[in-house]
Parts: C-alpha cells; sequence; structure tokens
C-alpha cells in the first residue's frame, strides 16, 4: 500500500535503509544516516513527498549532464531565441557540474561555481546569462518529475551597465582590421542599430525589394519589424547577393554556414585599432545615439528602427557625453545672450 513503510538495517552498511511500497512495488533506499532518529526524518519526509506527489524514488541516480540535454532539447524543439548562447550556457555550466549528480548541486556548489566565473574576469551580466541557464534546467527537471526540487538559484545585482558607443570615425577605424566576411554584416548592425542574433538569423526570405523582415521568432521581444532599403543598407544587401549561396538560406555567413560567435574576431580588430574594451553590442548602443541625434528624427521613429518597445530602455541606449553636454550648453547660452540683446532694444516714442 502506498505511504507504507519501514527501516532495517542492511548487511554490509553502517546506514539505516528504508523500504516503502510505491506503485505495487518495493523501494528501497539507503537514508544516508547511522541515527535511527535521523533515519526516521529521513523516512517520514520520504512518506510527506509521496503524499504530495512530488517524491522521485530515481533522482539520486540523475546526472547533471541529463539536465542541461534536456534544456538544449527544450531550446531546439521550441525554436527559442539565441540557440548559439544556449549551447554556450551548457557547455561552460558541464564543464563545471558534469559528472555530479543533479541532487548534489547546492548552493555551496552553486556559490563555488559563482567565484570561479568571478576569478575567470566575467562581469555580473555574464554570470546572470550562466545561472539563469541553470535554474531553467532544474526548472525543467522538476516540470518533467525528473527531480523533485530545484535549489534556490539567486542572480547577482547587475551596476556594470556598459555606456560604450562607436564615432562613424570609430567604427571605421574598426572596420577595417575585420575579416572579410564581418564587414558588411557589422556595418549592417552599426547603421540600423539591430541585435547580433537578428543579423546572424537573417534569411533571404526575409528580404524584400525594398525592405528587410525581421521575424519575431528572432527578436528579443517577440515582435517583428521592417528594416527599409535605403543608402547604405540597400548596398549591404545588394553585395549579400552577390555572394549569395543557393546552399545557404542566411544573408550574412561565412562560406556557407551561419556567422555563430565571431567574438574573437571582434576583439582582434578592436585591438588592431586601438580599441580595447569595446563589444559588438555597442554598435546597436551607436545605431540608437546616431539616430536619435539626426534632425527631424523622433524618439518615436528611432525605436521603430531598433525594436526598442520602452522609452526607458532606449533612453539608456541614447549615451551622452561630454561633447553633447558643451553642445547643449553652448546652444543654451547662445540663445540666452540673443533674449538678453532683444531686451535691451527699447521702442522710440
Amino acid at each position: 500500500m502506498a505511504g507504507i513503510g519501514s527501516l532495517y538495517k542492511q548487511k554490509g552498511s553502517k546506514f539505516w535503509w528504508y523500504k516503502i511500497y510505491l506503485n505495487d512495488r518495493i523501494v528501497r533506499k539507503s537514508t544516508k544516516e547511522t541515527s535511527e532518529r535521523k533515519a526516521r526524518e529521513v523516512l517520514r519526509s520520504v512518506l510527506e513527498a509521496i503524499g504530495q506527489g512530488t517524491f522521485v524514488p530515481s533522482e539520486g541516480t540523475v546526472l547533471f549532464d541529463q539536465l542541461a540535454e534536456s534544456y538544449l532539447h527544450d531550446y531546439e524543439v521550441n525554436g527559442r531565441r539565441s540557440l548559439v548562447d544556449a549551447e554556450r550556457n551548457k557547455r561552460q555550466l558541464c564543464a563545471y557540474f558534469g559528472g555530479m549528480k543533479a541532487v548534489a548541486i547546492d548552493r555551496a556548489r552553486i556559490e563555488s561555481y559563482i567565484r570561479s566565473r568571478k576569478a575567470d574576469g566575467l562581469e555580473n551580466s555574464s554570470v546572470n546569462r550562466e545561472l539563469a541557464a541553470l535554474r531553467r534546467m532544474f526548472s525543467l527537471a522538476v516540470e518533467h518529475e525528473v527531480i523533485s526540487r530545484a535549489p534556490k538559484i539567486k542572480l547577482l545585482r547587475e551596476d556594470n551597465v556598459r555606456r560604450n558607443f562607436l564615432q562613424p570615425a570609430d567604427f571605421e577605424a574598426i572596420h577595417v582590421h575585420l575579416p572579410e566576411y564581418l564587414k558588411d554584416p557589422l556595418r549592417w548592425l552599426y547603421n540600423c542599430g539591430g541585435r547580433k542574433s537578428e543579423m546572424v538569423t537573417l534569411q533571404w526570405r526575409d528580404v524584400g525589394d525594398s525592405e528587410v523582415t525581421i521575424r519575431g521568432e528572432n527578436t528579443k521581444n517577440g515582435k517583428a519589424r521592417s528594416v527599409p532599403l535605403v543608402l547604405e543598407l540597400a548596398s549591404i544587401i545588394n553585395r549579400a547577393r552577390n555572394r549569395r549561396r543557393m546552399d545557404c538560406p542566411f544573408v550574412f555567413h561565412k562560406d556557407g554556414k551561419t556567422l555563430g560567435d565571431f567574438k574573437k574576431a571582434w576583439h582582434r580588430a578592436r585591438a588592431a585599432a586601438g580599441y580595447a574594451g569595446t563589444w559588438v553590442h555597442d554598435l546597436r548602443r551607436s545605431a540608437a545615439r546616431n539616430l536619435i541625434r539626426t534632425p527631424g528624427v523622433s524618439m518615436h521613429t528611432a525605436m521603430a528602427v531598433t525594436g526598442h518597445i520602452t522609452t526607458s530602455m532606449f533612453r539608456r541606449y541614447d549615451i551622452q557625453d561630454t561633447a553633447d553636454v558643451a553642445d547643449a550648453l553652448t546652444r543654451t547660452q547662445e540663445r540666452i545672450a540673443d533674449a538678453g540683446n532683444v531686451a535691451k532694444v527699447r521702442k522710440l516714442r
């Protein structure tokens, strides 16, 4: 009968074992306790879990690697964005937790992992992306009843918001050092402010005569948008057409394969140009800044180009520098001076 259990000593073991009846079969397992009192507490918790329907008898044999595979499978079957990022998270987490039993990964082990990644030089935001993947792996395992509970995984505080942007001359200085296969893709990002994931997943079925459609499945907010093909953007797509391969669906590619992660190529180019500390995502910030500083371009229109939904987020991309402030002060003081001169003119009676 389910919910009935007892303790016993097994020959050759120093621990107390429990025997329970579950789904018309007997389950035997060590409590890992030498004290009968503590062993009874283990048995009691097992019986309570059975009553609540959360007991998973085989969870002690589940390895972390199985959780990681299930996480990646979930990305693939559901067509989730950023599969490249998911694969990278899986590799990194498996390098540390691989071979461990899932139930053995507790808060202490997770904190040890965090310290290890911080020692590698990662910022909180980067560590958080990996912790979010770890949390998803455990939540899927609980959802699929592979394990009964997941450890609490708290994300780190992120106060390291990057504020880099590239002026046109800065971008050109890096651009000349890029490999040929990356020059047009990154020029595309600098001009229209899209995300890297939107660019690498762009396919010829998304390209029309006068505009490109960024499909909702490839955007962070799930909303599609159009990018008109004008001037430099049209030239980029025309050059891509000349390099098009019929065996490759992607607009931007490397020898017929998706661009994937090109971080090393970017780092080499930025180092050669003397711009250490800049990132590919800075191109998106730069595009937002260039748009909003163009006379006649409203914030609403600029957001339609970059795909931002909220003005608060867009303002984070509209980075102000000393030159902006100096220009604002100069023009304001000139206006004040002009207004003062007008006031000094008196009408003659």
